[in-house]
């Protein structure tokens, strides 16, 4: 049975293969237009480093929902990806 409070439990415990399982046989099923479950996959996905798979997810959580905070957390995705110091880099 799907428990959104046990798979971040799964995540933030590292258990990140177990939690994206969980969350894919509920989105695939009857979960699939939960928008607050496309929204925690997308933030395993980011902590992960699948910044494509998040980017997927958050976008589908918004089409679901325009209030859910996926609309944030795209927006900081895309402030991190974009970010750019000339002064970091050493070629």
């Amino acid at each position: 049975m799907f428990n959104i409070t046990n798979i971040k439990a799964m995540a933030e415990s590292g258990r990140t293969e177990e939690a994206i399982a969980s969350l894919d046989d509920y989105l695939s099923g009857v979960g699939k237009d939960n928008d607050d479950a496309w929204f925690l996959r997308g933030r395993i996905c980011w902590q992960r480093g699948d910044s494509k798979a998040a980017i997927a997810d958050y976008k589908r959580a918004l089409e679901l929902n325009p209030d859910s905070p996926a609309g944030i957390a795209l927006d900081q995705l895309y402030n991190i990806m974009d970010f750019f110091n000339p002064d970091i880099f050493n070629p």
